[in-house]
């Protein structure tokens, strides 16, 4: 029995010197610091990819919002270094990795987020500053209440108790915690906030409330890096953004540029100008040009897609040339993508200048069917002076932008003006058929005397001559002012009568 009471006497002091050390070892280790979440947090928030090294910790703080798209407010300072390197990784999980020095809080509002510290962690007193005697300490004879009982009562009962009179090994003193450096402006004890203190100012980046709309006509606008404004609408100017902009961007006549760091939460627009995204820029919206491009950088983000008729370019050394980037490499992705934004393109040119030219011929046949007289007019003057037409079409174009103006300026004119316009457009068309059934018959009379023959195959050389880049402009812009000069020559092959008296006019002879 002896031997019993022997070995269960050294298992208790065996497991209550494990248990003093274990419970040692918890009082002294420094709580694993967390963040509280607050607000509504999205399940799967964004990817983002940073690669920063030996920057303050709320500089990291800044560069992970504005990859992800946030507006951070930030109310406790961090100016140890960091560094950061990650690729592809959820923002609030990265966010967490940042704030590993203390207890956060942090809230979210849509894409606003504030941080700040725990209420029990921004003082050094609720941790303790010194050793203490840990709850429940054992007296001198073994357990708490046990001061009256006798040792040799114990010594010959069987019943299975803890053995008397062992006394538990002493806790080791618990080392004093570090005490929080004061809040800048505080005088009140490390750790402790003076009352009245200022709190730490908010990053100036961050956007505090929606601004005002900005509306310029006739000239540039500039957006600086801390302002914050809702809608943007320039019209006759350019426009270059720096800062927050939490509505839509319209500008037409001039070119809108997202620089780094900017942030356009609406859609954006541009009617004959450029839209150029810069590395670090973001649009959240879509994008949308019209007589322009869209430019973007390699890490450029625009979030929605593009509409109109204008082409997008990657930067130089960048991977893809699509609008939408998703933050995945993507390489194989982006070829095709770009492949198939270029061959729309191309199709669309290539079918608006068919359509185009099918209207031609269509209204060419309209015109040989229903006024022949006033068509072999306007090709017998072609045929008898082609170079006196053309010099007749320039200065038939320079009177016509004279007369334009004199009429605009007044408004009784303004009717007229456009009436003279619109009759000049259907002139001019069909003295360009005049022109093209020409050429045709020039080319296959030999093998064909069909009128309408000719005039298909004028148009036809005009669309393939449309293609090349530059020669069809200046064919097309030839075969207008032979036009012009035709109808100049012939009084609108006849239609326009002399006056009284006047001499006979100069005309070819069929």
């Amino acid at each position: 029995m002896r031997i019993v009471r022997n070995s269960r006497r050294l298992m208790a002091c065996g497991l209550a010197a494990a248990g003093a050390l274990s419970t040692a070892l918890a009082v002294s280790s420094p709580a694993l610091a967390v963040v509280k979440r607050e607000g509504a947090w999205p399940a799967n928030d964004t990817k983002v990819s940073l690669d920063v090294d030996r920057v303050p910790r709320e500089e990291a703080i800044k560069k992970l919002a504005a990859a992800a798209g946030w507006s951070v407010v930030v109310h406790a300072p961090g100016i140890d270094p960091v560094d950061v390197h990650v690729k592809d990784q959820p923002a609030d999980k990265v966010l967490e990795l940042l704030l590993l020095d203390a207890e956060y809080i942090a809230t979210r509002d849509g894409s606003l987020v504030s941080i700040r510290r725990a209420k029990g962690d921004a003082a050094a007193g609720g941790r303790g500053d010194g050793p203490r005697e840990a709850p429940g300490a054992r007296g001198p004879r073994g357990r708490p209440g046990d001061d009256d009982r006798d040792d040799d009562d114990k010594d010959d009962d069987d019943d299975g108790d803890e053995p008397a009179g062992m006394a538990a090994p002493p806790i080791p003193p618990i080392p004093p915690i570090p005490p929080i450096p004061p809040l800048p402006g505080a005088d009140g004890p490390p750790g402790v906030a003076a009352p009245g203190a200022a709190m730490p100012p908010e990053p100036p980046g961050a956007p505090r409330e929606r601004g005002r709309d900005r509306e310029v006509t006739g000239e540039s606008l500039k957006i600086g890096k801390n302002e914050v404004v809702n809608d943007v609408s320039v019209m006759g100017g350019s426009l270059d953004v720096l800062g927050t902009v939490m509505g839509d961007i319209d500008v037409t006549g001039g070119t809108v540029r997202i620089r780094d760091g900017a942030h356009v939460h609406g859609d954006v627009s541009a009617v004959g100008g450029d839209i150029k995204v810069d590395d670090g820029g973001r649009i959240d919206g879509e994008v949308a040009v019209v007589g322009g491009s869209v430019r973007r950088g390699e890490r450029a983000i625009i979030g929605g897609g593009s509409h109109g008729s204008g082409r997008t370019h990657a930067a130089k050394g960048s991977s893809g040339a699509g609008v939408v980037d998703d933050g995945s490499d993507g390489d194989s992705g982006e070829a095709p993508r770009a492949w198939s934004t270029t061959a729309a393109g191309t199709a669309a040119k290539v079918g608006s200048a068919f359509a185009r030219m099918a209207l031609l011929f269509v209204f060419g046949t309209v015109l040989l069917a229903l006024a022949p007289a006033q068509m072999d007019t306007l090709k017998t003057e072609l045929v008898a002076r082609p170079m006196r037409s053309f010099a007749m079409g320039v200065l038939g174009v320079l009177g016509a932008a004279v007369t334009s103006v004199v009429l605009c300026v007044t408004v009784i004119g303004i009717p007229f003006a456009l009436l003279g316009a619109l009759a000049a457009l259907f002139a001019i068309g069909a003295s360009m058929c005049a022109v093209l059934e020409t050429v045709g018959r020039g080319l296959v009379r030999h093998k064909s005397q069909n009128p309408y023959v000719h005039l298909g195959i004028g148009c036809a050389l005009l669309f393939a001559v449309s293609a090349i880049p530059v020669v069809g402009k200046v064919v097309l812009a030839v075969v207008v002012l032979l036009a012009v000069g035709m109808l100049v020559s012939t009084r609108a092959a006849g239609l326009v009568k002399k006056r009284a008296g006047a001499q006979p006019y100069r005309s070819a002879v069929v």
